[in-house]
């Protein structure tokens, strides 16, 4: 049997007691001997019983912490998986940006309309579509807010290109279609129009690219 810190002096405590009742009451007959054996064999079982007691309580808090440990480790890696599959799509898809759409819009220049089609959508943001929930375990606050600007600025691009597309559509279809007097006037507004939004297109790519590069910096201290 163990023996725990605690538990020596309260041995020695009730042995010191029990001598000196012992000595201040000492067994003179056979009765008296018997009763003291039993008195003692009473203080040993109780003694037994709040080792026993004791002892499953100690067992059972070091499974709990054990388990808890387990458990944080558990959400820890989790929570590093997601945060390196955030890292891997956004490069992934800032790549394949800065190849494409962003090669054009940087070449634009200013005055000028964004006049292309960048087809796009935000359903590309597979990872952060599927488990944004996991945002909320990241424990480093910056990189957490890292995250989720990011997302939305890459969210909020998506949309500006969306719009974008949809100006250049429609003054190319007004220029094919439209035979009307006022045809030039109107083709000089819709010119402008996209010239101003070609303006916010850039804008947004500004942010975004800020944005991309703090997250960088952020996750390849993982």
């Amino acid at each position: 049997m163990k023996i725990d810190g605690w538990q020596i002096p309260l041995a020695t405590f009730a042995f010191i007691a029990g001598a000196s009742a012992y000595c201040s009451h000492p067994a003179a007959s056979s009765e008296a001997v018997a009763a003291w054996v039993q008195a003692v064999g009473s203080i040993g079982a109780i003694l037994s019983a709040v080792w026993v007691a004791h002892r499953q309580y100690t067992q059972t808090r070091q499974l709990e912490l054990e388990h808890a440990k387990a458990a944080d480790d558990k959400d820890a890696a989790e929570t590093r998986a997601f945060v390196l599959a955030v890292h891997e799509e956004l490069t992934s898809l800032w790549e394949g940006y800065c190849i494409g759409a962003r090669q054009m819009l940087l070449a634009t220049p200013e005055g000028a309309p964004c006049n292309f089609r960048f087809p796009v959508t935000s359903d590309a943001f597979t990872v952060y579509n599927n488990a944004s929930a996991m945002v909320g375990r990241v424990t480093n606050p910056e990189l957490r807010r890292a995250i989720i600007v990011a997302y939305a600025r890459a969210k909020g691009m998506v949309y500006t290109y969306q719009l974008n597309n949809d100006l250049v559509s429609d003054f190319d279809n007004f220029e094919t279609l439209y035979r009307g007097e006022d045809r030039q006037a109107r083709l000089q507004q819709k010119l402008q129009r996209l010239i101003e939004y070609g303006y916010q297109v850039k804008l947004h790519d500004a942010m975004v690219a800020h944005h991309y590069e703090e997250l960088m910096r952020l996750t390849q201290a993982l």
